[in-house]
This record gives C-alpha cells, structure tokens and sequence, in this order.
C-alpha cells in the first residue's frame, strides 16, 4: 500500500484522516452513529442508509485491510 492511501484513526471508532503528499492538508471523516451521519472536515456528507454503515464501518476498522467479503458479511442493510 502506498503511503498516499495510508489511512490512521484520529479518534478511535469515529474519525478516519489521510494526509496526501500533493497536498499537506488532512482529509477527516467522522462518523455519528446517533445521528447516523458522516462528516468530512466536518461538513456533512449526505448518504443513503447503505452508504452510512460502509463509511461508519470503515472508520470504525481504520487502519485495518477491510475485504468486500468481510463487508457483505458484516452490514446488514446490503446482505443479499
């Protein structure tokens, strides 16, 4: 993995940020679970519910490898 796709939690199970080389700002996701929102530098993303718990998921597994499987498994509104 490259190191411009380096993921690391800033708040353990709610915010994700990536640093680029082409750029030194960080990008910050934060997720509610609550309010059942995501935020990105703290402007709200809009999502559908599916979308919600990929993203809330993600960040909740940062910096761990997420497999496509281990999605499909894991979050209910998109079991076939």
């Amino acid at each position: 993995m490259s190191p411009k796709n380096f993921f690391y939690a800033s708040i353990p199970s709610c915010a994700v940020s990536k640093k680029t080389k082409e750029s030194q700002e960080s990008i910050v996701f934060t997720s509610n679970e609550k309010k059942r929102e995501v935020r990105k530098n703290g402007k709200i993303v809009h999502l559908t519910n599916a979308e919600f718990e990929i993203m809330h998921y993600l960040i909740k597994r940062s910096g761990f490898a997420v497999s496509r499987e281990e999605i499909l498994t894991n979050i209910e509104s998109i079991k076939l």
